[in-house]
């Protein structure tokens, strides 16, 4: 008889077990981040603008221990850097945005009217310095439909909602003053699906979409993340993925350090998230580059919760992440699942056990209920 109580109870275990790897497998559905460059020669660094031309990531600006910088550095590796000028034609600057159009860089805002391009990251023309947006920084640039696209950011009046675009960098049109979404900066941007995505910034969970520009859909008005800034997003297998960003304590007071997140959410569609870690492997931070390399997502340098910078490169496998997750039911995170600072540790939801785990555990325990029973009659 006590043989067949041990072998129940043995069995219960075994299949516990299982029912407790399936769950936890679906807690970071996110592979190993790796530090590719700890000490990257370019050193610490805040607000870079990051972006891949010609095979190659680049580091562009951005403000280093005590002063703005306007070096431009490339890598084939993200761990091998090259010095290409350490001093380019435009001014030192932060808050600036770089995107590749027309075969070229592109280096627009970072609190003044600029808009720079070049061919090759050394060699930089001045566009025009008087765009007709004005001042603005942390505002959200892409390309889209063959023009150049700026949208929100921070002008000399305060946070703005008009968007505009261009076909050569140096005419701008005015596509509308507002586009429907409220004045914010340091929103996530880009394109996806032939259309324009702006996600959250001045601390808002919403995400907007538009076919041309002028036109703007709410596709989802409270995202299940936290209500952050400086979020990053990038698109890879027509999938939104964003990381990170900062947001204040509840009392708001700027003077106060900020929050600071290393979640990682995807969206195929801007509407239904997916937790894929709330904790990647990189410590939690803000205004640093996000970008799709050699089918790796990469997280270049960008301030610690301490408002301190780093000089580290992360990057982690995209193509294991879709491995993974091929076979996952993507259920969209509620938002009492939220990680933040006030909230309880999350989880993201798994797919349904198959059932005959779920029958022989109940089986197990019955067997070991009725063993221990007629143990006790007798």
């Amino acid at each position: 008889m006590k043989r067949i109580i041990i072998i129940a109870i043995l069995l219960c275990i075994i299949l516990m077990g299982i029912l407790c790897a399936e769950l936890c497998a679906e807690v970071s559905s996110v592979g190993s981040w790796t530090g590719k460059a700890s000490g990257a020669p370019f050193g610490l660094r805040s607000f870079p603008a990051v972006t891949v031309f010609s095979d190659q990531l680049w580091v562009i600006g951005g403000e280093g221990e005590s002063n703005l910088t306007n070096d431009v550095w490339s890598s084939v590796d993200g761990k091998n850097w090259t010095l290409v000028t350490g001093h380019a034609g435009f001014s030192p600057r932060m808050n600036h945005e770089v995107v590749v159009f027309l075969g070229r860089l592109w280096i627009i805002g970072g609190n003044n009217k600029e808009v720079w391009s070049s061919p090759d990251g050394k060699n930089w023309t001045l566009e025009t310095g008087t765009a007709p947006f004005g001042i603005r920084a942390s505002a959200g640039v892409t390309v889209f439909q063959n023009r150049l696209w700026v949208i929100g950011g921070y002008s000399d009046s305060g946070p703005t909602n008009d968007v505009w675009s261009s076909a050569n960098g140096r005419d701008w049109t005015l596509e509308t003053k507002d586009a429907g979404f409220t004045p914010r900066w340091g929103s996530a941007v880009t394109t996806m699906n032939n259309k324009l995505w702006v996600i959250g910034g001045s601390y808002t969970t919403d995400v907007w979409s538009s076919e041309n520009g002028r036109n703007w859909t709410l596709v989802t008005a409270d995202a299940p993340f936290e209500p952050v800034n400086f979020r990053t997003v990038t698109v890879y297998n027509n999938t939104l993925w964003l990381i990170g960003g900062s947001s204040y304590p509840p009392t708001h007071e700027m003077n106060l350090f900020p929050y600071s997140f290393n979640d990682v959410w995807s969206s195929p569609d801007g509407k239904n998230w997916h937790l894929e870690t709330e904790h990647a492997g990189f410590t939690p931070r803000f205004g640093y580059g996000t970008a799709v390399f050699n089918n790796d997502l990469w997280v270049i340098s960008g301030n610690t919760v301490a408002n301190n910078p780093t000089d580290i490169v992360w990057d982690v496998s995209l193509s294991s992440i879709l491995s993974k997750t091929a076979n996952m039911t993507n259920v969209p995170v509620t938002p009492d699942q939220i990680p933040g600072v006030s909230q309880a540790p999350t989880t993201t939801q798994s797919s349904p056990l198959p059932v005959w785990v779920t029958i022989a555990v109940f089986a197990g325990v019955a067997i070991a209920y009725a063993c221990i029973r007629k143990k006790q009659r007798f």
